[in-house]
């Protein structure tokens, strides 16, 4: 199950083992998910995914936060789509 925590007009959702955590953005989400997960895993998920390519940058490593990053450009509509899709990293 995720946590949500709102502060001011922006909020951010994470899941209780911390293999992901997912940010509003104006005008889509930013996610971190856990390099534990796996690149080769992450991108399975997307491929199976009813995202495409034009959804999501190109997956990067952040060093700092030891997470793989991906941004979304969604309609905040889709936003339970992402957070039924993250929840596959639990």
């Amino acid at each position: 199950m995720e946590n949500v925590i709102v502060g001011g007009s922006e909020y951010e959702v994470s899941c209780s083992n911390g293999n992901w955590k997912s940010c509003d953005l104006s005008n889509g989400f930013l996610v971190l998910i856990n390099q534990d997960v796996g690149k080769e895993r992450i991108e399975k998920v997307l491929e199976e995914s009813n995202f495409t390519p034009f959804n999501y940058n190109t997956i990067f490593r952040s060093k700092r936060n030891r997470s793989f990053c991906l941004r979304f450009n969604l309609d905040k509509s889709r936003e339970s789509e992402l957070i039924n899709m993250l929840e596959l990293f639990n």
